[in-house]
């Protein structure tokens, strides 16, 4: 009984340090919309009350395996509340085993960092944003399958 307790708590804080918060604009936009690196990321924006940002995210999560050899990263970034983290983005990503990097935006009126994301993103999700050295790619929609991102991202590699 103590190892299940002591075997939680572990999973639980692994959990709670993969998800963080960003409060900063300016750091948001310095630190994700942009890069100089020659590194692919891409930005899964979801919520967990998103039923269409629930349906794709195992085809998301996946591409850290797929791409493991390639200079690429999957961040994803959740929408709900940050009062939810605790009571409801955390036990979500425990249940559904996701490791994947997560941060939550608190930046105050969405309207602004959203036409920072892309002046085209009417707010709608699942959106994802992929940033790379040579410009960014938006899309807002749900993908359907896997191989609708892999796709997109494998001529990125080629350069």
């Amino acid at each position: 009984m103590i190892i299940c307790v002591a075997l939680l708590l572990i999973k639980f804080e692994s959990a709670s340090s993969q998800v963080r918060v960003i409060t900063d604009l300016a750091s948001f936009e310095k630190n994700f919309l942009s890069t100089t690196s020659d590194s692919v990321f891409l930005i899964n924006f979801w919520a967990t009350w998103c039923k269409p940002c629930v349906a794709e995210l195992p085809y998301i999560v996946a591409l850290d395996s797929i791409y493991k050899d390639k200079p690429y990263k999957t961040i994803l970034m959740c929408l709900d509340v940050v009062k939810k983290l605790d009571s409801a983005v955390i036990p979500f990503l425990q249940k559904k085993h996701i490791q994947t990097q997560t941060y939550i935006l608190d930046l105050g009126d969405p309207n602004i960092w959203i036409d920072m994301v892309d002046p085209s993103w009417s707010g709608s999700i699942p959106a994802t944003l992929i940033v790379t050295k040579s410009g960014n790619l938006f899309f807002e929609q749900e993908f359907h399958a896997q191989h609708e991102l892999t796709d997109i991202l494998k001529p990125l590699f080629n350069h």
